[in-house]
Order: structure tokens, then C-alpha cells, then sequence
């Protein structure tokens, strides 16, 4: 059972290692956004489709974040461009993968999420040729995101609940074995009590 304890720590830890590569991919991808690309995003009136695709997935994740989750996927262009110009939105999607740990995505916005990660408009490579560096910097957050969502739900998540059950288990049989290693001491020396009696009579 030690064994198997030790087993689950370091596929655990493994994991983590994993999700800990995501985030700071996240993090530099975010950083590395050009000010100059970034207001351009801002100014647009009628953004290519692709820019359109980019945001509307970045809407999507962020909403699995607030009061009231999107239910649709908003169409007009106005509501992404409010969104482009929150002063702290860049400071709010770095704050998103630690939030992602504790609030993974509901099952709607992964419904409404999944098109959008395999469409090829959000393909950072492809979207750096034909929009902007700042484009494929955004991609890569959507990308890592959904990979950072999955890993939690099939890997992290559930072997934590695994490993927090076998040591559960595990320290009540050792508490168990306690209790039974301290009845058979107690019998051991009521033996030996009672042998000393024996050997007294014998003598008298």
C-alpha cells in the first residue's frame, strides 16, 4: 500500500510539473503581447473573421468566470471590442489558469468552447501570418487553457481524490494495527502477570 501511495505522489506530481509548464506558457504568451498590435484589435469597426473567432473564444473562457456564464455565444462586434477595451484585461486572463484550478470549465462552456479549439482561425502559427504576433499570443491562451481544463479534470483532479482516499485508508488501517498491536501487549502482559502468580503459588 506504500507503494502504491508513493505510485500516486509522483504521477501527481507529474502532473502538476505539466499544468505548472501551461501556466507559465500562458503567462510569457500574455506578456509578450505588443501594445502597439493590441490597440490596433481595438480600432477595428469590421475585424477579419478570424479576429472575431479569437475573441469570441476568449469571451467564452472568461465567462466561466463570472456571475452569469454566457448561454450563446454573442454575435456582435461591439460587445467584443468593450471587452478589448477593459484597461485590465490582459491582468485579468493572467489571473485565469490559477482560478481554473478551483472553477474548471462547466460543461456549457466547453459545449460552447470546443468548435472554436479546433477551428484553424485560432491556430497561433496561422494566425501570426495573417493577423499579428499579438493574435497567436492570444491563440496560445486559448489553446493552453482548454489543455489546462482537461488536465485538471482527467489527470489532477481525480488522482488527488484517489490519493486523499488511499491515505484516508491507509492511516486508518495503520490506527487500526495500532489498536490491535496495543491489545495484544495488554494480553501479553496480563500473561505474564498471571504467570508470575503461578510461579508464586508454585514456590509456596
Amino acid at each position: 500500500r506504500k507503494n502504491e501511495l508513493l505510485g500516486r505522489k509522483i504521477r501527481r506530481h507529474q502532473f502538476q510539473k505539466e499544468a505548472e509548464i501551461i501556466k507559465e506558457e500562458i503567462k510569457q504568451k500574455i506578456n509578450k503581447i505588443d501594445k502597439k498590435q493590441f490597440m490596433a484589435l481595438r480600432s477595428y469597426r469590421q475585424p477579419p473573421k478570424e479576429i472575431v473567432t479569437m475573441m469570441r473564444a476568449i469571451c467564452i473562457i472568461m465567462s466561466n468566470f463570472e456571475k452569469k456564464p454566457l448561454e450563446t455565444v454573442p454575435t456582435q462586434w461591439d460587445y467584443y471590442k468593450k471587452k478589448l477595451n477593459d484597461v485590465s484585461l490582459l491582468k485579468t486572463l493572467q489571473s485565469l489558469p490559477k482560478k481554473l484550478e478551483t472553477t474548471q470549465f462547466s460543461d456549457k462552456i466547453v459545449e460552447l468552447l470546443t468548435p472554436y479549439i479546433h477551428d484553424k482561425d485560432i491556430e497561433p502559427s496561422y494566425m501570426e501570418k495573417k493577423i499579428s504576433s499579438t493574435c497567436a499570443c492570444f491563440c496560445h491562451f486559448i489553446i493552453n487553457m482548454h489543455k489546462l481544463d482537461i488536465l485538471l479534470k482527467e489527470k489532477l483532479i481525480p488522482l488527488a481524490k484517489e490519493s486523499a482516499e488511499a491515505t484516508a485508508s491507509f492511516n486508518a488501517a495503520q490506527e487500526n494495527l495500532q489498536k490491535i498491536q496495543a491489545n495484544v501487549r495488554a494480553i501479553k502482559n496480563k500473561l505474564e502477570e498471571l504467570n508470575d502468580i503461578y510461579q508464586d503459588i508454585n514456590k509456596k
